[in-house]
């Protein structure tokens, strides 16, 4: 039998472990260039340590009411002791269960969903803890697509959050940070606009529709889609009996609790003070810089001289007044024998015929349900007992074969009555209240 000498094996077995060695330091070398590389433009420590996500600056009348809100995004923020025990118990056990426990990474679910798109083929999302969401939420350069790039470019900015901050700080300004629908994000803008509340006041069940939201904010909205947003709440609310957060009493209660009834945005009380508030925003945009602060993102709260109930007073008196003045003057244009109308569309360069704008003046005209009444028919010089449609034509009415005629809308401001009012301190000179006009948006 040949035998290999000692020697001859150590110098096989050196170059063996040389080239191992510069193939494990070759990869790892690559590997450090490439997560240098996917964290050139990710949030330093620094940005970490100063979060400051954009507010909503809020003008406040004299009397403590709030007349406007100037922002980018709809936030408010709340403290830690602020937010109540169950909506944190529901959000941990309905997102993160491990959230206490880890790094910043689920592990397990990682390891779970990584072996399910090997053998799918497919990227399938769900793994991400809290904290990952949150360094999403909070840095969109991180991005939002379902790629390994992004999942690795959010796990490094979460472990650095997780060594910045702690778990109940992390969790703060997750429930702070994230997007609840229909333009809020927080959950204090989420409370008052679902449930018109502070944040500490939400009871069990409307804290579980919240946490449950965050999966899907258009799915799952009350507003839209109440009977989604009962479906997702109750999962919530099994998950917190389950763990254990609430015993089976709890459970049925708030289960069997009616989602709330809310009103349309288009129906929702209008703004106090609209002129007075943009007022307001021009003269702070002229001194903002010299400030140095942003209206928009600082989160300012800016004490005025009006008085909201003199200001309800002066809207429900201009509106009473503008609208019986405007019948007044509607009266007077359809008047044939009154030669203000064919003044005014004159001064216009007679755009129409009077009779069209008689015609407008008198709302819509519905043909196959049409009532002439004596006097508007008598206006056009119209038969009263037996309209003829003949003589309608003869006034060039072709749009009468429409369905309806409506006044265009340049013609409808021309014609709609306006007026201001402004009320002053007699001592001081401050606005106690001001009103612009019949519509601000118009």
């Amino acid at each position: 039998m040949k035998r290999i000498k000692p020697r001859m094996i150590t110098n096989a077995f050196r170059r063996r472990l040389f080239i191992a060695t510069m193939i494990t330091v070759a990869f790892a070398g690559i590997a450090v260039a490439w997560l240098y590389f996917l964290s050139q433009d990710l949030p330093s420590l620094d940005e970490l340590e100063r979060y400051d996500p954009d507010l909503i600056t809020r003008i406040i009348s004299d009397d403590d009411q709030v007349v406007q809100e100037l922002f980018t995004t709809q936030r408010t923020l709340v403290k830690s002791n602020e937010i109540p025990n169950h909506v944190r118990k529901a959000l941990v056990l309905t997102e993160d269960q491990q959230f206490y426990n880890h790094w910043g990474m689920n592990v397990f679910r990682t390891v779970y969903n990584l072996t399910l798109n090997t053998l799918t083929g497919q990227i399938h999302g769900g793994s991400s803890s809290l904290t990952q969401q949150l360094a999403r939420s909070l840095y969109k350069r991180i991005g939002f697509k379902q790629t390994y790039t992004r999942k690795l470019r959010e796990l490094i900015t979460a472990i650095q959050i997780e060594h910045t901050y702690t778990k109940p700080e992390i969790l703060t300004m997750y429930l702070n940070t994230v997007y609840f629908g229909h333009g809020t994000y927080g959950i204090q803008a989420a409370a008052e606009k679902y449930f018109k509340k502070e944040v500490e006041n939400l009871t069990l069940d409307e804290g579980a529709i919240l946490v449950g939201m965050l999966r899907s904010p258009a799915t799952y909205s009350p507003l839209t889609h109440p009977d989604r947003a009962a479906r997702i709440r109750n999962v919530v609310i099994n998950n917190m009996f389950r763990e254990g957060a609430i015993n089976a009493v709890e459970r049925n209660y708030y289960k069997s609790l009616p989602i709330p009834a809310f009103e349309p945005d288009s129906v929702q009380e209008e703004a106090l003070a609209p002129y007075f508030g943009e007022y307001v925003r021009q003269q702070l945009e002229k001194e903002d810089e010299q400030l140095g602060v942003d209206l928009y993102r600082d989160g300012l709260t800016i004490y005025t001289s009006l008085d909201s109930r003199m200001q309800r007073i002066a809207n429900e008196v201009m509106k009473k007044e503008l609208d019986r003045r405007q019948k007044v003057f509607e009266t007077r244009l359809l008047n044939k024998r009154d030669p203000e109308l064919e003044i005014i569309l004159k001064r216009l360069g007679d755009p129409y015929p009077p009779e069209w704008v008689r015609l407008w003046l008198r709302d819509s005209v519905v043909i196959d349900t049409v009532q002439y009444d004596s006097l508007f028919l008598d206006s056009l010089g119209l038969d009263p007992v037996d309209p003829d449609f003949g003589a309608l034509d003869s006034l060039g009415l072709d749009t009468l074969l429409l369905d309806t005629l409506e006044m265009p809308e340049s013609l409808r401001r021309t014609f709609t009555v306006q007026g201001q009012l402004i009320a002053l301190d007699v001592e001081t000179g401050n606005i106690r209240a001001m009103v612009g006009g019949r519509d601000f948006n118009q």
